[in-house]
């Protein structure tokens, strides 16, 4: 495969991600607030003797520094699908300011997800004129702003 191939094929995935953003970002979310909620604490050793060294490093503080991380990668993941979702209006965006016709094919084929036939319907072309001309936008266009 070329590498222009899989440019195309990594734009037109990003695209295709744009539905599912949204509900990725929500399950991070919800997972952010399980973990908030996870509490072990102590549990208690009697066998456990006092550090004589300058180390800190109890059982309670080690599990919130392993929240405070699992937290923390889980918020830059969400970042980073707020940014890809960003990203991805931002290039509809630059297309519908050239040409609305376009940014309507791109929304409703891997925003919507319709069919070329639904999509006809929307816009007064033939399927192939308009595979062509969703060609043309990925090629021209989205490659360089998404993939």
């Amino acid at each position: 495969m070329e590498p222009k191939d899989n440019l195309y094929s990594k734009a037109e995935g990003i695209l295709y991600s744009y539905p599912r953003l949204a509900f990725e970002i929500k399950n991070l979310e919800i997972e952010i607030k399980m973990i908030e909620n996870e509490y072990t604490g102590i549990k208690g050793k009697s066998d456990e003797i006092a550090s004589r060294t300058n180390a800190v490093s109890s059982s309670v503080e080690n599990e919130v520094i392993s929240k405070e991380a699992r937290i923390d990668a889980l918020k830059r993941k969400i970042n980073h699908k707020r940014l890809l979702i960003e990203k991805i209006d931002n290039a509809i965006d630059a297309i519908a300011a050239e040409d609305e016709t376009s940014a309507l094919l791109i929304k409703l084929k891997y925003i919507k997800h319709l069919e070329w036939k639904q999509i006809e319907m929307q816009i007064p072309m033939d399927e192939k004129s308009l595979m062509r001309k969703r060609s043309k936008i990925i090629k021209d266009k989205l490659i360089g702003m998404l993939a």
